[in-house]
C-alpha cells in the first residue's frame, strides 16, 4: 500500500509543470484564539482557547499568495451567561493574502481574507453536539524571510460563523466570533 501511494504522489507531482511546483507554499501556524458568542441580543466572552493549522497554495506573484486549503482546529472554554461548555470548531476552507513577498525584501507585510466551512461542536458534559457553519475571516501580518524558502511570522484573523442552533445557547440567530493570533512559519514558495 506504501509503495502505491508513494508511486500515486510521484505521479501527480510529475504532472505538474515545474513552475507550478515551485511556487508551491506551505504554512504551519499555532496561536491563541479568544472567542465570544452572540445570541440575539446577549454578547458572551469566553475563555482563552488554542488555534492549530496548516494550509498549502501558491505563491501567484510578488504580490498575492493563495492559501488553496486551509485546515484549523481551534478550542474554546467558554464559562458565561450562556453556559458552561466548550466548543471546537474545525474549519477547512481556502484564503488569499494580498501583500509584499518579494524574496529581496525581508519583511512581507499583507492582508488576508479567506471563507470556508466549519464543523462546530459544542460538549456539555457527557453531550456533544455538532453543527455546521460558512465561516469566513479577515485578517493580516507580516513575516521575516529567514532564507530563500522560509519565512516566520505573526498572524492575527478575525473568524465569524452564523448558526442556527449551538447545543444549550439559546437564539434564533447564533455568531460565533474569533479573534486569532500566533506565530506562523511559511515553507516554499518561488
Amino acid at each position: 500500500m506504501r509503495k502505491f501511494l508513494a508511486t500515486s504522489l510521484l505521479l501527480v507531482l510529475l504532472a505538474f509543470p515545474s513552475n507550478v511546483l515551485a511556487s508551491l507554499v506551505g504554512t504551519a501556524f499555532g496561536g491563541v484564539a479568544l472567542p465570544y458568542i452572540q445570541a440575539d441580543d446577549v454578547e458572551a466572552d469566553s475563555d482563552t482557547g488554542y488555534d492549530f493549522g496548516v494550509s498549502l497554495g501558491w505563491q501567484l506573484n510578488d504580490w498575492v499568495r493563495w492559501d488553496a486549503f486551509e485546515f484549523h482546529y481551534i478550542s474554546v472554554n467558554n464559562a458565561n451567561v450562556l453556559g458552561n461548555f466548550t466548543t471546537d470548531n474545525l474549519a477547512l476552507g481556502s484564503s488569499a493574502r494580498v501583500g509584499i513577498f518579494k524574496r529581496d525584501w525581508r519583511l512581507h507585510p499583507y492582508i488576508s481574507a479567506g471563507v470556508g466551512g466549519s464543523r462546530i461542536s459544542h460538549e456539555q458534559g457527557p453531550v456533544i453536539l455538532y453543527e455546521w457553519a460558512l465561516e469566513w475571516n479577515v485578517g493580516g501580518g507580516v513575516e521575516f524571510q529567514l532564507d530563500y524558502f522560509t519565512a516566520v511570522g505573526v498572524r492575527y484573523r478575525y473568524r465569524s460563523a452564523d448558526l442556527d442552533t449551538l447545543g444549550s445557547v439559546m437564539g434564533s440567530k447564533i455568531e460565533l466570533n474569533m479573534h486569532t493570533i500566533g506565530v506562523e512559519f511559511a515553507f516554499g514558495g518561488e
